[in-house]
């Protein structure tokens, strides 16, 4: 895969400069739905420990081809949700 992205603290610090992914930390669990682990709407992956389950990830398991099929991923215990048309490609 070949993507940039910006590594952040606080997501809000890297939007003005940067339109693409933003991988940051700082919102824990306290706005699930508006930070969760991968939101494309946003274009953040959240890897705050909450969502990651207070264990190390790989980011080859955050930054995968799937990705860009991603619609949300809540967190690390979920399954993803994928965009409605690559569940019709099942």
């Amino acid at each position: 895969m070949n993507k940039e992205f910006f590594l952040v603290h606080k997501p809000q610090e890297g939007r003005l400069m940067w339109k693409g992914w933003i991988i940051h930390g700082h919102k824990h669990n306290n706005h699930p739905q508006k930070f969760p682990l991968i939101n494309s709407d946003n274009k953040t992956i959240n890897v705050s420990v909450e969502l990651i389950n207070y264990k190390p990830v790989l980011l080859e398991e955050l930054i995968t081809e799937e990705l860009e099929h991603i619609q949300y991923w809540n967190n690390i215990k979920d399954e993803p949700v994928y965009f409605p048309y690559m569940q019709a490609l099942e």
